[in-house]
């Protein structure tokens, strides 16, 4: 079935784009990995993806706090016990938006690493990296 599916998502990147061979993305719920068509070793590479996103290799990604690919591992109780914020993480997951489209993303990006990163070591009291970052943000699109 895996074979199928993925033959069946094989074209969805759709034709060439400009002169630089760029496709657009696959985006589905049902296609998280894909497959240069041409590639030497497709057959492996399936074997691969299958091997990674199984039940129990993810349950074993999970083990480590590596967040899990499938819904299902965020349901095991086992798991939840261990990792009590795997509740927590599907349901942002599955609330997640895109962000906005900025021109100014990359300087965004940088004022909330920064000051994010400035709050959770201590290095600034969150009021203050707060009060930064929003400067920051704003001083971006100026």
């Amino acid at each position: 079935m895996a074979r199928r599916r993925a033959k069946a998502i094989n074209a969805w990147g759709g034709s060439v784009i400009g002169d630089n061979g760029e496709t657009p993305t696959v985006n589905s719920p049902e296609a998280a990995a894909g497959l240069q068509a041409l590639a030497d070793a497709v057959a492996a590479g399936f074997e691969f993806i299958q091997f990674v996103q199984s039940e129990e290799n993810q349950a074993s990604f999970a083990e480590q706090s590596f967040p899990p690919v499938l819904a299902s591992v965020y349901d095991d109780p086992e798991l939840i016990e261990q990792h009590p914020y795997l509740s927590a993480l599907k349901e942002a997951l599955e609330n997640a938006q895109p962000r906005p489209i900025s021109p100014f993303c990359a300087a965004i990006s940088k004022a909330i690493h920064d000051n994010a990163t400035a709050a959770i070591t201590g290095s600034v009291p969150v009021e203050q990296a707060l009060a930064d970052m929003e400067s920051a943000i704003s001083a971006a699109g100026q």
